[in-house]
């Protein structure tokens, strides 16, 4: 005979049945309102880093890594973010497997400041040939207003062409510290900022694009 369940895992969940019991007895009201039940808890030290990615957002927000120390999972949902004795937002999380990795932000560093604009280059195109060629550069000054000095990880994505026609690079010589993108498009610096300090990072990219190609 087959057993019949009614309710299934998600993908919030794992993908595996799980029991978890308080510590100890809650009361909940009936007011209808959420009511947290405490579970578990577990301290861990995170690494702590600075992640600007201009495109999305011309700012630099504090990233925070650590592993789930506790014995059982963290659940995806919302999450309350506290920092220096205050709250610093809310986030949201997803199943976090006990000692899987997870990641939060938390908000931009207020005193470093993001400029990005593009500039475009003059299109190339060759004498009796299908292929036009069209180059632009992505610009950005990153500055520190603060007084201690910052360590910042700087991303730009360059989009990943997925059929032959179209055909999109990076010009080495022409980008800061000859950088060029991982299979997934992205580009990734290390800048060191000293107290009022900026940098400056400049990404060539070139698309060639053949004649029967629209759009």
């Amino acid at each position: 005979s087959k057993k019949i369940v009614t309710d299934v895992p998600g993908i919030d969940d794992g993908g595996e049945p799980i029991s978890l019991r308080a510590a100890q007895a809650v009361t909940i009201e009936s007011d209808g309102r959420p009511h947290a039940v405490p579970l578990s808890s577990f301290t861990a030290k995170p690494s702590v880093e600075l992640v600007c990615r201009p495109e999305p957002a011309p700012a630099a927000t504090t990233k925070a890594t650590l592993e789930n120390g506790s014995k059982t999972p963290l659940l995806a949902g919302p999450v309350e973010l506290v920092r220096g004795g205050g709250s610093a937002g809310k986030t949201t999380i997803g199943f976090v497997a006990p000692n899987e990795k997870l990641a939060l932000g938390f908000g931009p560093d207020g005193a470093v400041r993001v400029h990005r604009e593009i500039e475009h280059q003059k299109d190339e195109s060759a004498m009796l040939s299908a292929w036009t060629t069209k180059t632009h550069d992505v610009k950005l000054c990153i500055s520190n207003l603060g007084p201690y000095a910052k360590s910042i990880e700087v991303e730009e994505r360059v989009p990943v062409s997925e059929i032959e026609k179209v055909q999109i690079s990076t010009v080495p010589e022409e980008t800061t510290n000859r950088a060029t993108p991982d299979t997934n498009g992205f580009v990734r610096w290390r800048i060191e900022l000293a107290p009022l300090g900026r940098s400056e990072i400049k990404l060539r990219v070139s698309t060639r694009r053949h004649g029967d190609v629209v759009g």
